[in-house]
């Protein structure tokens, strides 16, 4: 009888042990599973901060370039997205469009854009830059008064191409096609960013001092690369981590 309860004793342990062990098994399985991705994720955001390092840099070699003549332009437009370029041609005050809702230097204000109409019969839209609301017609007039034929600016392509017209004309964003049905004239597909500069998304200090003439010119923000390299120091403490909670596991 003493034999028997000996022998339900020693297996009663044994299969503790085993549920233990089991459990350390599983444990560290998923720990190691979670570092992988963890590892993986952070190689991934290095990856993406030297792509996007390079292709930072390649942008912003476009600050120091000349500016060229419109007639190196051709249907390959995109490879010169981001240079600077001079345009000769008639502003067109009638067709004047309004970006609603641009904050900036902590007021509510627009974006003025206005067709230049050139000639050798093409048509560009112009973001001409930023005025207060309270101000919008008297800078309007300015502009028209001075009848700038020379625009000197950045090629941009915007990417919002289904932006919304509100009920007082005002749009909610640059939409070159929804913005060719109001024209009897057809708009090329890239603008002109006037006076533009290429910035950095840490290069908002300009915002702080509100300016004494209008229209404000725009810059065109590029994304920052720094983002990717915390995101990967991120995964990598998750990393290192893991490894810890493994060594705890392990030895207990």
């Amino acid at each position: 009888m003493k034999s028997d309860m000996k022998c339900y004793k020693i297996d009663d342990k044994s299969l503790m042990d085993v549920k233990i062990m089991t459990k350390k098994i599983i444990s560290l399985l998923l720990i190691f599973i979670f570092m992988l991705i963890s590892l993986l994720l952070a190689n991934w955001q290095i990856n993406k901060h030297q792509t996007q390092s390079k292709l930072t840099n390649q942008i912003l070699t476009k600050n120091a370039k000349p500016a060229n003549d419109f007639a190196m332009l051709n249907k390959d437009y995109k490879k010169h997205v981001y240079e600077e370029v001079i345009l000769s041609g008639r502003l067109d005050f009638s067709n004047i469009q309004y970006i609603h809702n641009i904050i900036k230097y902590g007021i509510k204000g627009k974006n003025i854009l206005i067709p230049l109409r050139m000639t050798n019969g093409i048509n560009v839209l112009i973001n001409t830059g930023w005025a207060p609301e309270e101000l919008i017609e008297e800078t309007t007039k300015s502009l028209q008064a001075t009848n700038n034929n020379n625009i000197k600016g950045r090629i941009f392509i915007p990417y919002n191409s289904d932006a919304k017209k509100l009920s007082n004309g005002d749009w909610l964003g640059v939409s070159i096609p929804n913005i060719n049905n109001q024209l009897n004239y057809k708009l090329v597909e890239w603008m002109i960013i006037e006076g533009a500069e290429i910035k950095t998304t840490g290069s908002y200090e300009r915002y702080m001092t509100m300016p004494k003439f209008f229209p404000d010119h725009e810059n065109i923000i590029i994304k920052n690369d720094v983002f990717h390299l915390g995101y990967a120091f991120t995964w990598s403490c998750f990393f290192i981590m893991g490894l810890f909670g493994m060594i705890h596991i392990y030895r207990n």
